[in-house]
């Protein structure tokens, strides 16, 4: 059964690969001496790649696909969730036309809810939930 990757980078899709394929990551080119100078695949702040699709299981032939500007991909089966921290209070707080009674009410409820998820993700046996690399 075909598989479905999620790509992202200069552009968002999907790609279904054919069960036969194979699929590789890295530099559009490997870098070489006279390319050291220039920013390439594996420089600080240019992590983009290349994501290559060959039909059967030879890398050397049968290209059927090639993406450049690749930040990163994962397959669609494998699940994540992105874990988003809450604003803090005090950002909260001063959007809002509170006294300083409903300001400490605020502040406390939602402290309780922050410690509540911490505690739950540690009962959690598998732990909290890993991010995409």
């Amino acid at each position: 059964m075909p598989r479905k990757l999620i790509v992202w980078g200069e552009k968002d899709f999907t790609v279904e690969i054919p069960d036969d394929a194979k699929v590789t990551f890295g530099p559009f080119s490997p870098p070489t001496a006279a390319s050291s100078t220039k920013p390439s695949y594996g420089v600080a702040g240019s992590r983009s790649g290349t994501l290559r699709i060959y039909k059967g299981t030879k890398t050397t032939e049968n290209v059927i696909a090639v993406f450049a500007g690749v930040d990163g991909f994962r397959d669609e089966s494998l699940p994540f969730e992105e874990v988003v921290p809450p604003p803090p209070v005090t950002e909260i707080i001063s959007y809002g036309s509170l006294n300083d009674e409903q300001k400490e009410e605020l502040a406390s409820l939602v402290a309780k809810q922050f410690a509540d998820r911490a505690m739950a993700e540690m009962d959690d046996d598998e732990g909290p939930t890993p991010g995409p690399f």
